[in-house]
């Protein structure tokens, strides 16, 4: 006997949040066979598993679950029986995620009579695909010298969007060097909590670096990249985010904004 699921509206297995997932059940028999309680259970999990200092770290969370009954009991006889069964997932699901000390999964199981699994199907979901928001232009001025000021109205940006950055001396000569390097850090965060601790390990990465030397105040811009995954906060999911946050250095000075994109 035999369990196989085909995802007719999708071959590939990727999804949007928010989409629907059609498929087919096919039960291949040798013999005649008696089959209760079938069921479709599909499932979005998370896992975390690092050490902190000699603590082993292992958690996992299921914050997405949906049950599809196909029949209380069923008599097939020998061959190929097909059943066609949906459902739509939630608008706010977050992407499938594979990093160095945790992940983010989609599964579907084929479920009988004592909750016996007799098939496991994974499938991936992504975010949604963004044209880039060339309209948006989002300013950050920064003043740095004895009248330190930093302007930067909007934290909540879009993939694609322009941050133009200006950077001006209130005292410093103009003559003076100042070393500007511009970076978009992106922070995977695996988080667990216990009893009576809470543990938590972080992965750094530089989407991108803008080094710039020169001894007259800066005007420039750059993109937020299209292709890096948007934050994820997800309440239901505890174990896994993903934040960001945009730093500048002049000379010996840092300027840290933390950043929300969507």
């Amino acid at each position: 006997m035999r369990y196989l699921i085909e995802f007719l509206n999708n071959p590939a297995k990727t999804y949007y949040p928010g989409n629907i997932i059609l498929c087919r059940l096919n039960i291949i028999l040798q013999q005649e066979k008696l089959i209760k309680d079938l069921r479709i259970v599909f499932e979005g999990r998370a896992k975390v598993k690092f050490r902190q200092g000699r603590t082993k770290i292992k958690a996992k969370q299921r914050f997405y679950g949906d049950i599809i009954g196909i029949s209380a009991e069923l008599v097939l006889q020998p061959g190929q029986h097909t059943f066609l069964f949906q459902t739509q997932l939630p608008n706010d699901l977050p992407p499938t995620f594979n990093g160095k000390y945790g992940f983010i999964e989609y599964k579907i199981y084929v479920f009988t009579k004592k909750s016996k699994v007799n098939g496991i199907f994974p499938f991936s979901v992504v975010s949604f695909p963004l044209q880039a928001n060339l309209d948006e232009v989002i300013p950050l001025t920064i003043t740095v010298g004895k009248e330190k000021k930093v302007y930067f109205p909007k934290q909540s940006i879009i993939r694609g969007s322009v941050i133009t950055v200006e950077i001006k001396s209130s005292e410093l000569k103009k003559e003076k060097e100042k070393n500007i390097s511009v970076n978009l850090m992106k922070y995977f965060s695996y988080e667990v909590s216990g009893a009576c601790s809470n543990y938590r390990k972080m992965e750094k990465f530089r989407v991108m670096k803008v080094p710039i030397t020169t001894t007259n105040d800066y005007n420039g811009s750059f993109h937020i990249p299209m292709n890096v995954p948007k934050t994820l906060n997800f309440d239901p999911l505890e174990l896994i985010k993903i934040r960001y946050v945009l730093k500048v250095y002049v000379n010996k000075q840092k300027f840290k904004f933390p950043i929300v994109i969507n």
